[in-house]
């Protein structure tokens, strides 16, 4: 269990941001850190070829690209299945999640459903992916160009990006780590609270005080 160390910055605002330690790896953790701490391997920039799981990336189609996910086995049938290419699911460089995880396989599947894609719209493929009646399910969307993904609010809301100015390059465009919460922008714990709403608790704990004192206290203008 890791220990809830907190960690506290009063910002130019005079905010106070209370939050655990384990909470604030979390922002950035995803799998590189387990993936170090199992392996030995530091993950690099991977590009289109994703580490843990693939299918799960981008592929060329008739209007542009578009995101393809189907990493887990009925999944990848499902793809196999769409393409007209089952035999795929069934090729040893292929058939299994290891397999398609290799670094050099993930090249030759991506070729591989390229060679299909490429003569489908992103929305003559996602018609196919609708009718098809088996079991597995894949996700297959257009990207969205990247002049409407900056327009969009909830990506800044949420610290995805963020424009710094350099003193060599000027104005840079970076992607930053994403929030991962239920809501946008993120309500962190301990900020959810008003001021003063933990008071009682730490002065029980801490200095042995009761609401008896607090109330007299209180009334006394001290708290």
């Amino acid at each position: 269990m890791l220990a809830a160390v907190h960690w506290r910055e009063t910002s130019n605002q005079g905010q106070m941001i209370d939050v655990s330690g384990a909470e604030a790896l979390m922002r950035y953790l995803e799998y590189t850190v387990l993936l170090y701490h199992a392996t030995g391997q530091v993950r690099g920039r991977t590009g289109l070829y994703e580490l843990a799981v693939f299918p799960y990336t981008f592929v060329r189609v008739k209007d542009g690209y578009a995101f393809i996910a189907g990493y887990t086995d009925p999944n990848f049938q499902a793809i196999c299945r769409i393409m007209g290419r089952s035999e795929l699911a069934k090729d040893p460089r292929f058939n299994t999640t290891l397999q398609r995880t290799d670094p050099e396989n993930e090249v030759l599947l991506r070729d591989e459903i390229e060679k299909w894609s490429m003569n489908f719209t992103s929305d003559e493929i996602l018609k196919k992916v609708l009718a098809d009646p088996g079991p597995g399910i894949i996700v297959f969307g257009p990207m969205n160009p990247p002049t409407k993904v900056l327009t969009e609010a909830h990506w800044w809301e949420r610290g995805c990006f963020r424009r710094v100015e350099d003193p060599m390059y000027g104005t840079l465009l970076l992607q930053m780590p994403a929030w991962r919460m239920t809501r946008t922008p993120p309500r962190l714990k301990w900020a959810c609270r008003p001021l003063g709403y933990h008071n009682a608790h730490v002065y029980a704990k801490y200095f042995g005080l009761g609401p008896g004192r607090l109330a007299e206290l209180k009334t006394q203008g001290v708290l």
